[in-house]
């Protein structure tokens, strides 16, 4: 495969006589796209079949992108993958809506804070146990800019 691009014509008359362009063979893009492309179905795979999912939130916005496998485990559909803070906080139990807030608002030096676990709570009166982990990401200024991990479910481990 190749791609084609036209920067100018001359012409003459009406008519184009002359083209400046370039081809470039795609072939490796192509089959680098498709490599990444089979690669992240492996990972959205395993993720799912772990019970395992990544999250980042924005301290700014309050923003957090849930990975699709995340979404599942939390049973939300977020459509665009993101959902407020304070819109998920509605699923973590009420008793540990403060332990967790806290883990995920609270900034300090420490960029890996030890795993938390909490429990998830449904409509339907269901409850998840999930372990998180968290990493505090800093800009320049050694300021927190966001906070991403990894959250599993483990229900089935503490039964």
């Amino acid at each position: 495969p190749y791609t084609t691009l036209f920067r100018s014509a001359d012409f003459e008359d009406g008519k184009c006589i002359r083209l400046y362009g370039s081809f470039q063979d795609v072939t490796k893009l192509k089959a680098q796209h498709e490599a990444l492309r089979q690669a992240n179905a492996t990972i959205q795979e395993l993720h799912s079949l772990a019970n395992h999912g990544q999250w980042t939130l924005d301290l700014k916005s309050g923003l957090i992108r849930l990975s699709d496998s995340l979404q599942t485990i939390l049973e939300m559909d977020c459509g665009d993958n993101e959902v407020h803070l304070e819109h998920l906080m509605e699923r973590i139990h009420p008793e540990d809506r403060p332990h967790v807030r806290n883990a995920l608002t609270t900034h300090n030096s420490v960029t890996l804070t030890p795993k938390i676990r909490h429990r998830l709570v449904f409509p339907d009166g269901r409850v998840k146990w999930v372990v998180k982990s968290i990493r505090t990401e800093l800009d320049s200024d050694k300021k927190p800019l966001r906070k991403s991990g990894h959250a599993m479910e483990i229900t089935h481990l503490l039964a």
